[in-house]
């Protein structure tokens, strides 16, 4: 066997050596990306926002020359991300029980991301006047002043949260208190 015979054959075993060294170069680097994606999924899954309605008050609107019950809401994001795609669907009306499921009109809110740790307010208006006698000819039979709905958002990887929210109009003290409905008054 001749020298060249021998610088042949060592450069082929060193040219399969190489490719072998590339493709296990290629699988550790899509090995690298998956563990990337997992610790960004795990990032995600634990710093998430969470929104809550921290406070309900009465908003009073003269509409036609009477006072009409309303809602002043503020809710925060007591998460650790922002919330994204921020959109409110509620209705101020007279029920026995609200509807479970069931999709409210969309709320005009000023912002449409509320930042980790951000507040925000929004007004939902009805069209019952507030008189006493007002409601009491709005609610028929065992009917309540229900305001009931939903503060829908997302997270940075596209995953929807919801939080619902639920309350009752007290006619003496003209505010309005926690329905106590978990099927109602939710986050997740």
């Amino acid at each position: 066997m001749d020298s060249n015979a021998i610088a042949l054959m060592a450069t082929e075993v060193i040219a399969a050596f190489t490719v072998v060294l590339a493709l296990a170069s290629i699988y550790q680097g899509y090995l690298t990306r998956q563990s990337i994606n997992l610790g960004r999924a795990e990032f995600n899954a634990t710093h998430r926002p969470e929104i809550i309605v921290h406070g309900f008050a009465p908003q009073f609107n003269v509409i036609e020359n009477a006072e009409r019950i309303g809602a002043s809401v503020w809710c925060f994001n007591k998460g650790r991300s922002d919330a994204i795609n921020f959109e409110v669907h509620a209705v101020i009306k007279p029920m026995s029980t609200p509807t479970i499921g069931r999709l409210w009109p969309e709320i005009p809110t000023r912002a449409k991301t509320i930042a980790r740790g951000g507040k925000h307010q929004f007004y939902i208006e009805s069209e019952y006047t507030l008189s006493g006698e007002g409601i009491r000819q709005s609610c028929a039979g065992n009917e309540r002043m229900f305001c009931v709905g939903t503060i829908s958002y997302m997270d940075d990887a596209g995953t929807r949260c919801e939080t619902g929210f639920c309350q009752i109009f007290d006619i003496q003290t003209q505010e309005w208190r926690s329905a106590k409905m978990p099927e109602f008054e939710y986050a997740y």
